[in-house]
C-alpha cells in the first residue's frame, strides 16, 4: 500500500529557477507555460513556496499582489499563482500544504481576500474559494454593424502606447465590483509575450485589444474591450463591422449585456454565454471587517485550510460558513446578490487573469 510523501516547505530562490520553470512547463504546457520565469518569479510574484521531496522540488504556489476593487473602495488582494505540481507527486496532499502556506501568509500580512482562477471549480471550493462572478461570452454577427457609430473615432496604435490605456482601465474597472487593477509589469507581461499577436485601437473613452494569433476560421477575437460611454460601444460595433470582409463574427467577454441589447441589433446575436469567473475567499476576517466596516466576525466559519481566526470545529462546520461564502457577504453571491451586507450598486466582474 502507497504511503504519502512527507514534503519539507521553503521559499523559492533564484537557485530554483530553472527547476521551477521546468516544474511549470510540465504542468502548463504551451500556450500556457510562463515564459522567461525569472522575470515570473522576480517581478510578477510577490511570494513563491516549493515542495521538496528527496531533495527535489516537487511541487510550487506563488503569490502576486493586487487592488481589488468593491463599491467606492481598493483593497488589497492576494492572487494565487503558479500552483504546478510533478504528476508523480499529486493526489498526495502536497498542494494543501502549499495553498495552506500561501493563505497564511497573505493572512499574516493583514491581506483580506485571496483570488484564484481555477483549472477545477470543484477542487478550490473543497479548500474554502466560492466564484465570485459570472461572466459573459459575447458572439455577433459582423455584417451591418459599420453604420451603428463612427469606427474612425477608434485610433489603431502600437501596443508600447499602452500606457495611453491604463488610466481607462482602472477607470473602466470602477464599474464592477471584483475587478483587479493591472499596474505596469502586467501589461508588459499581458502585451508581449510569444502566445499573443495583437492589435490595438483606442478611443477617446475607451480602447479594443484584438487577438490577432487566435482569430481563425473568420471569427475575430476581442482580447479586451474597455468602452466608457455608450458611444464608444457604437463606435467599436462600427470598428467591427469594418471588418467583415476578413471576418463573419466577433467574440469577447464582458461583464454586461445591457449595451448590447439597447444597441438593438438583436439579429446579429448569434450567441451569449453565461460562465463562471474568479473564486475568491476571505483570509484574515479582522483585517477584512475593519476595512469595510463589516460584522464580518459576527459569522462562524469553517476554514479546510485552518486559517481563518474564528475558525469552528468539523462538528459544528455544518453550520458555518466557508470562507468564500463569507466573500460572498462582502460581494453578493453570483446567485443571489442580496447576500451582500453592503448596499451594492455595481455587479461583478474580474477581468484580470494572472
Amino acid at each position: 500500500m502507497q504511503t504519502k510523501t512527507r514534503y519539507q516547505l521553503r521559499l523559492l530562490n533564484a537557485d530554483d529557477t530553472t527547476a521551477v520553470a521546468d516544474l511549470w512547463t510540465m504542468s502548463f504546457g504551451p500556450p500556457f507555460h510562463i515564459h522567461d520565469p525569472v522575470n515570473y518569479a522576480e517581478q510578477q510574484l510577490s511570494y513563491l513556496v516549493g515542495a521538496f521531496s528527496d531533495g527535489k522540488l516537487q511541487a510550487a504556489a506563488g503569490i502576486t499582489d493586487f487592488d481589488l476593487h468593491i463599491e467606492d473602495r481598493w483593497l488589497k488582494a492576494g492572487g494565487i499563482a503558479a500552483v504546478a505540481t510533478n504528476p508523480a507527486h499529486r493526489r498526495q496532499g502536497v498542494v494543501d500544504s502549499l495553498l495552506r502556506n500561501c493563505v497564511e501568509h497573505l493572512h499574516e500580512s493583514g491581506v483580506g481576500i485571496a483570488c484564484l482562477w481555477p483549472f477545477s471549480y470543484g477542487f478550490y471550493e473543497h479548500f474554502g474559494w466560492s466564484t465570485t462572478d459570472m461572466q459573459y461570452s459575447i458572439q455577433i454577427a459582423l455584417q451591418g454593424l459599420h453604420k451603428l457609430g463612427d469606427a474612425r473615432q477608434y485610433k489603431l496604435a502600437a501596443l508600447h502606447e499602452f500606457e495611453t490605456l491604463m488610466p481607462m482601465h482602472q477607470t473602466w474597472c470602477q464599474q464592477f465590483n471584483m475587478s483587479l487593477s493591472r499596474v505596469e509589469r502586467r501589461w508588459l507581461r499581458w502585451l508581449f509575450n510569444p502566445d499573443f499577436v495583437g492589435r490595438m485601437f483606442i478611443h477617446p473613452e475607451g480602447y479594443m485589444i484584438l487577438d490577432l494569433l487566435h482569430s481563425k476560421d473568420r471569427k475575430l477575437v476581442i482580447r479586451e474591450w474597455a468602452y466608457l460611454s455608450s458611444e464608444a460601444f457604437a463606435d467599436g460595433l462600427a470598428l467591427l463591422g469594418q471588418m467583415d470582409s476578413q471576418f463573419d463574427t466577433v467574440t469577447w467577454n464582458d461583464g454586461q449585456t445591457e449595451p448590447l441589447l439597447k444597441a438593438g441589433i438583436f439579429d446579429a446575436i448569434t450567441e451569449i454565454k453565461l460562465k463562471p469567473g474568479m473564486m475568491s475567499r476571505v483570509v484574515n476576517v479582522e483585517s477584512l471587517s475593519a476595512a469595510l466596516k463589516l460584522p464580518l466576525t459576527d459569522y462562524p466559519v469553517h476554514d479546510p485550510l485552518g486559517v481563518s481566526t474564528q475558525n469552528v470545529s468539523q462538528s459544528e462546520s455544518t453550520k458555518a460558513l466557508s470562507p468564500g461564502q463569507l466573500m460572498h457577504l462582502v460581494c453578493g453571491s453570483p446567485a443571489d446578490p442580496s447576500t451582500s451586507l453592503l448596499p451594492l450598486t455595481k455587479r461583478n466582474y474580474s477581468a484580470e487573469h494572472f
